[in-house]
């Protein structure tokens, strides 16, 4: 899921007045010429014009439309190349050409993002995003050691367990299995209180199933549906514990285990069957 969450962050830029009341008619309808790029080419950069574009880009980011938010942020760095607000431009921009999944593009935005503005606050989030999008763009040894190199830059930052995680399953869609283990197997000491626990704990079994090892496969995955039983990877969790069980002879076992998948499951109760 790309998300995620990856990371996507829609951010909202309204004054408090604009909250209260309602922006003035004036600023409204300045607003609807900026979701115009003809419009904004036609005004004179001033501070006004710059707080509208942001808000122009930003309202195309919050309703998916990833090909004007791009033009937009195009726009903005074109006639406000020294604004403070450039590194969030930036950032938009890569987060709107991931979501089209133009993905060379946005590693691109992200790498000139860290490299013009390297104490902003997004800069860090860039990074984590080079790597996420390598991950989308299925380079997944180089994902794997970009996050492991924002992890080390940025120990403290609170996208560092998203990365851990993310590093390990890129491992493992490298076929990397044994090194995504040792990743993933660190996960739950490094955050005993993470959010990705459970994804986690699914794909280090995921690797020693891959890696044939079907008595560790059946024991993690196991132990998995006992502590996730309703995890979003539970379903797969099920198909593969019947694998494993089948693979070891035990039939019967791995039967019962596949009959356990529900029929509203889609595409996991279909290869139960």
């Amino acid at each position: 899921d790309r998300a995620l969450e990856g990371p996507r962050h829609r951010q909202q830029a309204e004054s408090r007045d604009d909250r209260v009341h309602g922006p003035v008619p004036e600023e409204a309808a300045l607003r609807r010429d900026l979701l115009d790029a003809r419009g904004i080419r036609k005004m004179e950069p001033d501070a006004v014009v710059e707080t509208a574009s942001l808000s122009a880009l930003q309202s195309w980011m919050a309703i998916e439309r990833n090909d004007k938010a791009v033009e937009a942020s195009e726009l903005f760095e074109k006639n406000f190349p020294q604004s403070k607000s450039l590194p969030l431009v930036l950032y938009l921009r890569g987060t709107a050409q991931q979501r089209a999944d133009r993905f060379d593009d946005a590693i691109k935005t992200f790498e000139a993002l860290q490299s013009s503005h390297p104490s902003s606050e997004q800069a860090p989030r860039a990074f984590f995003m080079k790597g996420f999008t390598q991950l989308l763009a299925e380079r997944n040894e180089e994902a794997a050691v970009t996050l492991e190199e924002f992890a080390a830059k940025f120990p403290q930052h609170e996208l560092v367990e998203a990365a851990n995680y993310w590093r390990g399953s890129a491992l493992a869609f490298a076929k990397k299995f044994p090194e995504a283990r040792e990743v993933l197997a660190e996960h739950a000491k490094k955050f005993p209180k993470g959010t990705l626990l459970a994804p986690a704990a699914f794909r280090h079994a995921y690797c020693a199933q891959s890696m044939k090892d079907y008595p560790a496969a059946e024991a993690e995955l196991k132990a998995y549906l006992e502590k996730y039983p309703d995890g979003q990877e539970s379903n797969e969790a099920r198909i593969l514990l019947g694998d494993a069980l089948l693979d070891q002879a035990k039939s019967d076992e791995g039967k019962d285990v596949y009959g356990r998948v529900p029929a509203d499951a889609g595409r996991f109760h279909a290869d139960a069957q």
